[in-house]
């Protein structure tokens, strides 16, 4: 992640956190180690900054860019604009 700005850390899994960074992506975070959390959206999640993310009550996660929110399914990791 180097000098990468997070913008949120959310719960995904029993030991291992969902970082969000402004312009990196997103990384699991496990065990002291990160590693990019893969989606079919990264170019979307690199090229439009991530400036908010949270956990929706149905489990979901929601993600903020300047000009799209984005809400994924935890365990399929595939986004939808809303």
């Amino acid at each position: 992640m180097g000098d990468a700005i997070i913008t949120a850390i959310l719960p995904y899994q029993a030991d291992t956190q969902l970082v969000t960074t402004i312009k990196s992506g997103i990384f699991c975070y496990t065990n002291g180690n990160f590693a990019p959390w893969r989606t079919p959206h990264d170019p979307l999640f690199t090229e439009s900054r991530i400036y908010s993310a949270g956990l929706l009550p149905d489990g979901k996660i929601a993600i903020g860019t300047p000009t799209t929110a984005s809400w994924c399914s935890t365990a399929s990791g595939v986004f939808s604009t809303i």
